[in-house]
This record gives structure tokens, C-alpha cells and sequence, in this order.
């Protein structure tokens, strides 16, 4: 820690005396997650004159740079990785991070990782303000009125920072022959089989600070009950989806406890879990398929605001709102409204809407598809380089 902050005070110091130049785009992996930030890479990869350079924290994140794209990346604390970023105009970074490169002469963009429907900031109880080094040419992306009211009022940010230009990672969702290719190649990777009558991806949050293992409410075993609903029997349910030639992709949040035992599902035929390891093995991320599935399934995670874009059903499933809501919250109310989607609160709810889906009203998606997004198409990484050429180059 010591070392970081002596890094810092001298990346300060030296950064308001040495040159940018505008050609150098630095792409910050920022963790492990970085979504938007590789996307909006992928994008520049095609524009002539540009020096794009990753920064990492650590040799596994290298490691999987070098895999991913073939591209030597400098490590954040390094000497070449300090030099890359001293002398570079413009920075892409997830979220957070870079306190120390505050030079006005510098454009930092915060790509971020979803619009949200969870509290934060403030409103967490947390420092009112951003705490990633705010300055003149900080920008912020994101998708709509509502989440510049968010991010303004949870972090004191200044509206005009906040772009609503779209999420980058979105635009391949427009791609749909692109989508299914890889959603097939996905499926013959893990199941020797892509002939399904309808693909269902369930993508669950993570609940980060409460247990949900210990939930009195409900009697389960919660590593074989993938929907936290009582009633939920995991067997028969998956021969209902075998009945009905009906898969469910399940994508656990990293931290998930059931990732450790997952050797319970092994014998499902027609529920298959996507690791990391598949996806890197593939060379894929969740956007790189999840359009061509027929429904999503999740809760609370910012991942359906993105799939509004499709027009397709979303299944919210409400197997523990109010205890979320106490414990984490909610930024709209009344939270049966704002949620984007058909609201399942039990295991006879869901079988019912896997049934009559193709008959559900999409009045709804289409109205959140509005207040949600200001721009419904797959250009948000070229709106974010046009307002980058019209102001900086």
C-alpha cells in the first residue's frame, strides 16, 4: 500500500509535465471485468494510426491478454506500464482505478459494467463522492436519463460527464448471425448438441452482502436449488425440460457457492452450466452468444437491461425481493414496475410462463425498452469514437 501511494504522488507530479500523445489508447483490464472496455477495443482494432496498448494488474491477467488477442500487455505498477500510460492521451477503464492520472491534458472514459438496478453510493452508505479522480475530461458511459440520475445523485458526479451514448458490448447483440454461430459452436463444445426447440439462459446475480444460505423462509438445499424457490425439485424439472427438447444455460455469478459443487449437475441433460474456463477456451464472453437464446432468466442483474435490446421475454424471478430489498436495495420503487421483465414468484409461475412465453404481452419490454435506452441499435462504440474525434483529436 505504501508503494502504491509513493506511485501515485509521482505519477502526479510527472503527469502534468510530460506530453500525450493522441494517438495512444489505453484499454485497462480493470480485474478480470472488462466488458465494455473489450468491446470498444475489438472496435478500434479497425481504425488505422492508433497505438493500442493493455494494461494489467497482474501476470494472470497478461496471460490471458496474450491468449485472447496475441498482444503483450504492461503490468499497472511496472516501469513500461507507468512510461505507456504517462504519454498517453486517452484511457479505457471499466471502473475505478487511475487515481493518480489526473493531468488535464489527459481524457479518462468510464466504460462501466451495466446499468443498474441495485443501490450504490450513497445510497449504500458509501463516500458521496466518486473516488477514481474526477476531473475536467472524466467521462462516463451509460444508456439512459434514469442511469444519469443513478450514477449523478449515488456518486456526485456531474451530469454533463455522464454520455449516454449506449454500452459498447451491446452492439454485437444486433449481430444475430454472429450470435448463433457462436451459440452453436458453444453448445457442440459442451453437449455435443445444438437442436433444441427453445434455449433458456439463466444469469443470476450475486447477493454480496447477505447470506441467502442460511434463509429460514425457505427449506431447500440451496446448492441443487438453481431458483431459490421452495418448491423447486431439480430432477424433475429438468425432465420437463427434456420432455419439452428445452435447454437452460445457467451462467453463476464467480463467487456462486455452487460453482463448488457442481458435480451434482452432472447427470442433467438438459441443464448446462458455462464456465470461465469454456468461455476462454472459445474465446467468448456472454455477449458473444446470449442474443440468440429465446429467454432470459434472472433477478436483480443489470445483464436484463441489455437484453431489452433483443425484444425478447425476461423472467425476473422474485424467490427473495424483500429480503434483497432490505438488505441491499432497490434504486426505483415501486420495484414491480422498473423490473424489465414478466415477475416469477414461485416454481408453478415459472413452468406456466416456460409454457405460454410465445403468448406473453411484451407491452412492458417495449416500455422499458424506452425508458431504458436512449439508442436501440449497435453503435455505441461508434458514437463513443465520434465524440472522441470531434473534441480531442
Amino acid at each position: 500500500m505504501i508503494f502504491k501511494s509513493l506511485f501515485f504522488r509521482l505519477v502526479s507530479l510527472l503527469d502534468y509535465i510530460t506530453p500525450k500523445y493522441k494517438n495512444n489508447f489505453i484499454f485497462v483490464s480493470n480485474n478480470g471485468d472488462f466488458s465494455n472496455v473489450d468491446a470498444f477495443y475489438k472496435f478500434m482494432k479497425s481504425k488505422k494510426n492508433f497505438n493500442l496498448i493493455w494494461i494489467s494488474h497482474d501476470n494472470k491477467e497478461s496471460n490471458y491478454l496474450f491468449n485472447k488477442y496475441n498482444v503483450k500487455s504492461y503490468n499497472l505498477y511496472s516501469l513500461k506500464g507507468f512510461f505507456k500510460i504517462l504519454f498517453s492521451k486517452f484511457i479505457f477503464v471499466s471502473h475505478g482505478g487511475f487515481t493518480g492520472f489526473r493531468s488535464k491534458r489527459r481524457v479518462v472514459f468510464h466504460l462501466w459494467h451495466g446499468c443498474a438496478l441495485k443501490n450504490m453510493g450513497r445510497f449504500l452508505n458509501q463516500n458521496t463522492a466518486f473516488k477514481y479522480g474526477v476531473n475536467k475530461n472524466c467521462y462516463f458511459i451509460f444508456c439512459s436519463q434514469i442511469d444519469k440520475l443513478e450514477f449523478s445523485s449515488a456518486y456526485n458526479i456531474d451530469p454533463n460527464k455522464i454520455l449516454l451514448f449506449g454500452l459498447a458490448r451491446n452492439d454485437v447483440l444486433f449481430n444475430s448471425n454472429f450470435q448463433k454461430k457462436n451459440l452453436t459452436k458453444l453448445l457442440l463444445y459442451k453437449c455435443k448438441n445444438s437442436n433444441y426447440k427453445k434455449i433458456y439462459f439463466y444469469l443470476p446475480t450475486f447477493r454480496d452482502n447477505f447470506s441467502i444460505y442460511s434463509n429460514s423462509n425457505v427449506n431447500m438445499n440451496y446448492l441443487s436449488n438453481l431458483f431459490l424457490f421452495k418448491d423447486f425439485n431439480l430432477k424433475k424439472f429438468n425432465l420437463y425440460l427434456k420432455k419439452n427438447n428445452f435447454l437452460l444455460l445457467v451462467k453463476l455469478h464467480p463467487y456462486d457457492l455452487r460453482l463448488k459443487k457442481l458435480d451434482k449437475f452432472d447427470s442433467l441433460s438438459n441443464i448446462l452450466f458455462i464456465l470461465n474456463s469454456d468461455l476462454n477456451f472459445l474465446n467468448f464472453n456472454l455477449y458473444s452468444f446470449m442474443g440468440a437464446s429465446d429467454v432470459l432468466i434472472t433477478d436483480y442483474s443489470s445483464v436484463a437491461i441489455d437484453y431489452l435490446l433483443l425484444n425478447k421475454p425476461i423472467f425476473i424471478l422474485n424467490s427473495d425481493l424483500n429480503k434483497f430489498k432490505y438488505n441491499r436495495g432497490l434504486f426505483l420503487d415501486p420495484i414491480d414496475f422498473w423490473l424489465p421483465g414478466k415477475i416469477i414468484n414461485n416454481y408453478k409461475s415459472l413452468l406456466f410462463n416456460f409454457d405460454k412465453y410465445d403468448s406473453m404481452d411484451s407491452s412492458k419490454i417495449r416500455l422499458m425498452l424506452d425508458l431504458r435506452h436512449k439508442y436501440k441499435d449497435g453503435f455505441a462504440s461508434k458514437r463513443l469514437y465520434y465524440f472522441i474525434k470531434e473534441n480531442y483529436l
